[in-house]
């Protein structure tokens, strides 16, 4: 369920719970842009095809590297690996 909340600065917050979902909450400036919004995630979450878009809509370009270099660089074979450590160091 979708609720809404003018905040001070006129805008609107937006906040979606449902049972087994993680609570997801967004601010507009309007609440038309609001009400469109909370039904695609609802929608999508009741397709069974909601993915939560949180850390990628916050991480920083630096952590996204760091995060490449861990989970994928260690699992290429080692003279690739090699190549892009080089290529970072420069």
């Amino acid at each position: 369920m979708a609720y809404f909340k003018q905040l001070k600065t006129k805008y609107w917050q937006v906040q979606i719970r449902r049972y087994g979902v993680k609570p997801e909450t967004k601010t507009f400036p309007t609440r038309d842009e609001a009400k469109i919004w909370a039904r695609l995630i609802e929608s999508e979450i009741d397709r069974g095809i909601y993915v939560s878009r949180y850390e990628a809509e916050h991480i920083t370009f630096t952590k996204l590297v760091h995060r490449y270099q861990k989970e994928v660089t260690l699992y290429k074979m080692k003279r690739f690996r090699r190549v892009e450590q080089t290529k970072e160091a420069r």
